[in-house]
């Protein structure tokens, strides 16, 4: 059952974010929703990969800013920079 939690970043916006399996393995499997959409694309997935992976792995699905439950996004935190920067405060 996959976890649910808000991720602050460095620029004070909010992720929200669903995790399951193990979050001390080596693997972390990222799952990024298409445009328009948010995590809930990747229930399945989320649920049922950490059992039928062959080693232990971590998976986390997030909505993009603007999507879904986290912050919304402006003309300046709306970059693909920003996008790829997810270190938190």
């Amino acid at each position: 059952m996959p976890t649910t939690e808000r991720f602050a970043l460095s620029d004070g916006a909010k992720l929200a974010l669903s995790r399951a399996g193990d979050p001390g393995s080596a693997v972390t499997v990222v799952l990024a929703h298409s445009y328009a959409q948010d995590q809930r694309v990747w229930h399945k997935i989320v649920d049922t990969l950490p059992d039928a992976a062959d080693w232990p792995v971590q998976v986390v699905a997030y909505d993009h800013r603007g999507h879904g439950q986290s912050s919304a996004a402006d003309e300046k935190t709306a970059t693909v920079e920003r996008l790829g920067t997810i270190s938190p405060r």
